[in-house]
């Protein structure tokens, strides 16, 4: 792809266009991460622009978009009907990363605790329901009714039977990380769409609450993970924290380029990019990160 680019910008072509499905996206930190990994410049070298996912593989097929990213179904219709073929999966990408959240306003937690956890512990069911044996077959059909997705069930069967390496509950799947917030941060400012310092712990601690996770985990006797934080990259397989009981295994958790990232050292993982434009001097996000959260 960057030799295609290098010669249509010889030519004097426009620049390739991506589609991703918001700015502030997984997919969109997924894709610009995938590009930089083979030396194209995301800001400078290809057009990125904003589709709604149902509408991704339409523009695609007529010509006005050059490929895009995009959760499931949508990259698996394009191919099924013949108008793409799949490049790379997220979880080549990096394996287990976040994606969808499920995400409220503070003071509406605050005023409404006893529905707010109730809301987490039917999702946490679902997601459990969804990955035991045999419920992906009446999972497709609930979400391909005209109500939700208007989509063939047998479309979906295999995305919920784990095909494409999609967890909805293992692994830990819907705790809410620290470490990915941090490292969500880490490429707001890399691409800069965060320019002001900030305390990144602090900012995750705020935001990601494994806290209500553990209250909800714990009322279904789910068993969850007892840190906030974890390394990223280091794990090809399932792994055991060393402060985790054994009941619960965490997913690989690789990247593309076998970068780590460590969570605690995220100001050195920052500025270790040869291919990024991040906006604070290294000196004032250091100052601004010498205290952390607890």
């Amino acid at each position: 792809l960057a030799q295609i680019i290098a010669a249509r910008r010889r030519d004097g072509a426009a620049p390739l266009t991506f589609a991703m499905v918001y700015p502030y996206s997984c997919h969109n930190y997924q894709l610009r991460y995938w590009l930089a990994s083979g030396g194209i410049d995301p800001d400078q070298d290809v057009n990125l622009i904003v589709i709604p996912p149902p509408q991704m593989e339409a523009q695609l097929a007529a010509g006005r978009i050059d490929g895009f990213c995009v959760g499931e179904p949508w990259n698996g219709t394009a191919r099924a009907n013949g108008h793409g073929r799949i490049l790379i999966r997220g979880n080549e990408i990096w394996n287990n990363a976040p994606e969808k959240v499920f995400a409220v306003r503070a003071d509406w937690a605050a005023r409404h605790p006893v529905t707010h956890q109730a809301l987490l512990r039917a999702l946490l069911q679902a997601a459990r329901w969804l990955e035991q044996p045999g419920n992906d077959a009446r999972g497709a059909e609930i979400i391909a009714a005209p109500a939700y997705l208007g989509l063939s069930p047998d479309l979906l069967q295999p995305l919920l039977a784990g095909a494409t390496g999609h967890c909805f509950h293992r692994y830990a799947a819907n705790f809410p990380w620290q470490s990915h917030a941090i490292w969500l941060l880490t490429q707001m400012y890399r691409w800069r769409q965060l320019t002001e310092p900030l305390n990144l712990r602090e900012t995750a601690a705020r935001v990601f609450r494994g806290d209500e996770y553990r209250r909800a985990a714990t009322a279904l006797q789910l068993p969850c993970p007892a840190q906030d934080l974890k390394d990223e990259g280091g794990h090809d397989s399932p792994w055991v924290p060393d402060t985790q009981a054994p009941t619960l295994q965490l997913g690989p958790d690789r990247f593309m380029d076998g970068r780590r990232f460590n969570p605690r050292a995220c100001i050195d993982y920052l500025y270790g990019f040869e291919l990024a434009h991040t906006g604070p001097p290294r000196a004032l996000m250091e100052a601004c990160n010498t205290t952390t959260a607890t």
